[in-house]
C-alpha cells in the first residue's frame, strides 16, 4: 500500500511513535509511545532500533543511503548495544514461541520491558 501520511515520519533510534499494520481496517495505525508534547517532532522507525549501533548505520548507508544521526546514533547509545542484543535474543523468543505458551509469552514481554526501561532505550 501506499502512506501517504505515515512517510511524513522521520526515523528515531528511540522512536516515540509505534506503527502496526490493522487488518481488519486494512490501514496502518501510528500510535504514541510516550507522551508527545506540543511541537515535538513525532517519530517511528526504519530499521529494528534493538540492533546494535553498526548495525543500524549499517543498513541506513545500503538500504535508505542515508547517515542517521538520531540521539541514540549520535550520542554515546554504543553502551546500550549488550541491552539492544537482550532485546533481539528475547524477541527471537518471543516469535519462536507463537501462542503455544501464552503464560511464557507474558513473561518474556515483561523481561523486554524491563530491559527497556532498565537500559533507558527509548525516546527520552
Amino acid at each position: 500500500g501506499l502512506f501517504v501520511e505515515l512517510s511524513r515520519f522521520n526515523h528515531s533510534c528511540r522512536p516515540n511513535c509505534e506503527q502496526s499494520w490493522d487488518d481488519a481496517a486494512q490501514e496502518i495505525q501510528v500510535y504514541a509511545s510516550e507522551a508527545i508534547q506540543a511541537g515535538e517532532e513525532m517519530c517511528t522507525y526504519f530499521v529494528d532500533p534493538r540492533m546494535p549501533r553498526r548495525d543500524r548505520q549499517e543498513t541506513f548507508k545500503q538500504v535508505y543511503r542515508f547517515t542517521c544521526v538520531c540521539p541514540a546514533c549520535s550520542g554515546d547509545d554504543a553502551e546500550r548495544d549488550p541491552a539492544r542484543a537482550e532485546l533481539l535474543r528475547i524477541g527471537g523468543q518471543i516469535k519462536r514461541l507463537g501462542g503455544r505458551e501464552p503464560t511464557r509469552g507474558v513473561q518474556l514481554v515483561r523481561e523486554m520491558l524491563d530491559v527497556y526501561r532498565r537500559d533507558g532505550i527509548t525516546a527520552k
